[in-house]
């Protein structure tokens, strides 16, 4: 066999018949007893990986097996699919500790150790217990055709029935799923799960070779076509194979491997022996309903946020009204005009200001910023009633400013004043004034 193995020029792939099937003995196997053997080919040379953990074997010329991981857990993927692809051990799903996985771990050389590729959906997968694989190693394409299942702690109300299959392809250049799975065809595969491993399925150069209710079968996936095996042709193949043997697979043709006397004989039938069928392969999963409760309540909440906004700018205009008729009233017996102090709710603030108004704002913003209070006297000079008597000084100096915070509350919404006055210190009979700190730097 391993002379036959040697030659490979091309992907080869070997498995056992019956999954307990060994070619090669290996000293304890796992701590807690022994495990199917996944037998890999690499550039004519047989390597074992140990089923449920990382170990992995390189056989020698003389059947010896030396081990070249350095891996310690073990338990994690019983069933993981184990392959060779760019030149690299690959190892994908698995089941352990009640749990199964989509990870896809790659041999690192180097650090004799398994690493974990980074994918775009998670498939759990074991090829024991939910599924099977063909891999299509010219294009670098795996496909897994899998029941859905929940992991074993999970109560499952699935009323699908199982031999519903679904199917996903890994592109192994991009390490990318399908968008969606597809469901395969009932019936196409004579495949009952939770798994039955005795049945056949290898992947070969033409498509996955399969035991269907009718017989034989082979899956081309990559051209979505389904062949049959002639009935002569598929009895010549189940009295050449026995249970102990084992199926390889290389270029367009299959072969056994006899362990017991070690020989390795092509099998009895031709790709030719197979028929196009006018049966299909798989059918497209429809895509999940746009309006789901997900995407409800995504729409419920834009909705909600919209309609509290609106709420918002209908308050605000409204308080604006109500401003703009208070001055107007108020305002109107000084001889102010009402263009000078109706304003809408896009107006800059110096906007909306009468012009002695937006003289004393810009004169108290000017001293704020220079860290410095403006007095009564520049207020009363600006105003043109320095000369005049104190009370209409007060008068004039306390409506200007009183109508300026009260522009000011409306616009920004808030009931912090904008001007802000202090006693001064060294008579507190008399104020000083200064822009609002928190305003400083909008203004």
């Amino acid at each position: 066999m391993l002379q036959f193995l040697e030659s490979d020029t091309n992907y080869t792939l070997i498995k056992g018949l019956k999954p307990e099937n060994k070619i090669i003995q290996l000293p304890k196997e796992l701590n807690c007893g022994q495990a199917f053997h996944h037998y890999i080919v690499k550039s004519g040379i047989l390597y074992v990986q140990v089923d449920g953990s990382g170990k992995l074997f390189k056989i020698d010329s003389t059947l010896r097996p030396v081990r070249i991981d350095n891996t310690c857990y073990e338990g994690y993927n019983f069933g993981a699919y184990n392959f060779t692809a760019t030149n690299r051990f690959y190892s994908f799903g698995g089941w352990g500790f009640w749990e199964y996985n989509g990870a896809l771990r790659f041999f690192d050389n180097k650090a004799k150790e398994w690493f974990v590729t980074d994918l775009n959906k998670d498939v759990p997968f074991s090829i024991f217990l939910n599924g099977i694989v063909y891999n299509d190693f010219k294009d670098h394409l795996l496909y897994l055709i899998y029941k859905p299942t929940p992991n074993t702690y999970i109560k499952s109300d699935d009323k699908e029935t199982n031999d519903t299959l679904s199917v996903q392809c890994l592109n192994l250049k991009t390490f990318k799923f399908w968008a969606n799975p597809r469901k395969l065809v009932n019936g196409l595969i004579n495949y009952s799960l939770p798994g039955n491993p005795n049945i056949l399925n290898m992947s070969t150069s033409k498509g996955l070779l399969v035991a269907t209710q009718n017989g034989f079968g082979l899956l081309d996936f990559k051209n979505e076509k389904v062949y049959s095996f002639n009935n002569e042709a598929a009895e010549k193949f189940q009295s050449q194979s026995k249970p102990q043997y084992f199926l390889i697979s290389r270029d367009s043709s299959l072969y056994f491997y006899n362990p017991v006397n070690d020989s390795v004989e092509h099998a009895r039938f031709s790709f030719k022996d197979f028929k196009l069928t006018n049966a299909k392969l798989f059918y497209e999963v429809p895509k999940p309903d746009r309006f789901s409760v997900a995407s409800l309540i995504y729409w419920s909440i834009i909705f909600l946020l919209i309609a509290f906004l609106i709420l918002i700018y209908y308050n605000q205009r409204n308080k604006i009204k109500k401003l703009n008729s208070q001055l107007v009233k108020k305002n109107g017996n000084n001889g102010i005009k009402n263009k000078d102090i109706n304003f809408g709710i896009n107006s800059s603030f110096p906007g909306i200001l009468t012009e002695q108004e937006r003289f004393v704002f810009e004169l108290i913003l000017k001293n704020s910023k220079n860290n410095r209070f403006t007095t009564i006297d520049e207020l009363n000079i600006l105003l043109g009633v320095k000369s005049k008597e104190s009370y209409i000084q007060n008068k004039v100096r306390s409506d200007s400013l009183q109508s300026i915070n009260q522009k000011f509350t409306v616009f920004a919404s808030t009931v912090d004043e904008l001007i802000e006055r202090e006693r001064t210190d060294f008579d507190k009979r008399y104020y000083h004034y200064k822009i609002n700190k928190r305003y400083m730097n909008r203004l």
